[in-house]
């Protein structure tokens, strides 16, 4: 279960966002994680259902929109925005 919690932790972190603190930002896993581990087997999929309260990481939302704006310069305009952009110009 502590392993599902941390990946839930890096998945919030991962997406800008801070868990709040306290006992209000913990993740709570629905499930009951050591039923699903006794049919896991190596390979099949693991899902469950978890709960968190969290809010955006001022430190990282900066960051996440460099990343998206990194991003969007590495995909390929499409004919019609080239056009666009032409025409702007």
């Amino acid at each position: 279960q502590e392993a599902v919690i941390q990946t839930c932790e890096s998945v919030i972190s991962a997406y800008g966002l801070k868990a709040l603190s306290g006992s209000d930002g913990s993740v709570d896993v629905k499930e009951n994680v050591q039923e699903i581990c006794k049919t896991f087997k190596t390979g099949d999929d693991f899902v469950f259902t978890g709960t968190f309260a969290a809010t955006l990481d001022p430190e990282k939302v900066n960051t996440a929109a460099e990343i998206i704006a990194e991003l969007e310069e590495e995909v390929p305009a499409t004919e019609e925005e080239e056009v666009a952009a032409v025409a702007e110009e």
